[in-house]
């Protein structure tokens, strides 16, 4: 094994170890959920673009827009996390839905959690 394959085992460790600890920090938030039939993947994205996340995401490169999907009960949670402190910023935004549409299915896949570039 050589020190690019070491060197990226590494970094897939601590980006795993990130995502850990991001669940286990969301879990401990008060989130307050909108009610909404279906969720569209372009809600989650225009939650994103807003102006003020948006400049925080271009300016600080540590930031990543993270969705979480929660199928049991039917929940997504949209956040900032920093992952140099794996932290989850204070803009989060809840959704309880009643179906997903087919787009955010497919981001999804089998996935519990995705990033949004």
């Amino acid at each position: 094994m050589n020190i690019t394959n070491i060197i990226l085992i590494m970094i897939g460790v601590g980006i795993l170890i990130g995502i850990i600890i991001f669940i286990v920090k969301l879990k401990k938030t008060n989130i307050v959920y909108a009610n909404i039939d279906i969720l569209k993947a372009e809600t989650i994205v225009a939650f994103f673009k807003q102006p003020d996340l948006l400049k925080k995401l271009n300016e600080n490169k540590n930031l990543l827009a993270v969705v979480v999907k929660n199928d049991n009960d039917k929940t997504c949670v949209l956040s900032l996390f920093d992952k140099e402190v794996n932290e989850v910023k204070e803009e989060i935004k809840g959704y309880k839905y009643k179906q997903m549409d087919n787009d955010l299915i497919t981001m999804f896949d089998d996935k519990d959690m995705i990033i949004i570039q």
